[in-house]
């Protein structure tokens, strides 16, 4: 059976098409953060920046689901124009 990654990742080329679906594909691998893990593992990461990229990484998750939080509470309130036009 074939790994739930790989699963239904069929990409089409049409009709000499061949750039759009290398577009294509390239945008199902980056969604699938497939094209940045096989960037990490080209070369050998020491475990000290191994810890400071995951430590980097969780402080930017955080930070923007805090930001994200922020943005839904003040578009959220009754408002008839836009703050930002």
């Amino acid at each position: 059976m074939a790994h739930n990654r790989f699963l239904a990742r069929t990409v089409f080329v049409g009709e000499g098409s061949v750039n759009q679906a290398l577009r294509a594909l390239q945008r199902v691998l980056t969604d699938d953060k497939i094209i940045k893990d096989v960037q990490l593992k080209r070369n050998y990461e020491k475990p000290t920046v191994k810890r400071r990229r995951l430590k980097y990484e969780s402080s930017l998750k955080l930070y923007n689901s805090e930001m994200k939080k922020k943005v839904e509470f003040l578009m959220s309130k009754q408002r008839k124009v836009s703050p930002w036009t």
